[in-house]
């Protein structure tokens, strides 16, 4: 088990450490969006319906009762990887011979 302090919120009164987990709603955190419109070529979102992410949660401590607010601030970063892109065949091939 490995213990990443990085990752904890603490109590801003008494210091009582949480994993986000434990503050954060899984589908409030992420958003729930429905109906995402594309454009075709570029794929940039031109709008969606549903939820967005809510990063803001108040929580009430475990160990002092104080109430306190905590604001999340997430980075996506990407980068292509080496792995191949596997491709799935929806129909089998078929084998032609030719005769002679």
């Amino acid at each position: 088990m490995k213990y990443n302090k990085e990752k904890t919120i603490k109590c801003p009164e008494c210091g009582w450490e949480y994993l986000p987990a434990e503050i954060y709603y899984p589908n409030s955190f992420l958003g729930k969006p429905r109906q995402i419109n594309k454009e075709y070529i570029t794929g940039r979102i031109i709008d969606y319906m549903g939820n967005n992410m809510n990063l803001s949660e108040t929580f009430i401590c475990d160990n002092c009762g104080t109430n306190f607010r905590v604001n999340a601030i997430i980075n996506f970063n990407t980068q292509k990887t080496s792995e191949p892109n596997y491709k799935t065949k929806l129909k089998k091939e078929k084998l032609f011979l030719a005769e002679s």
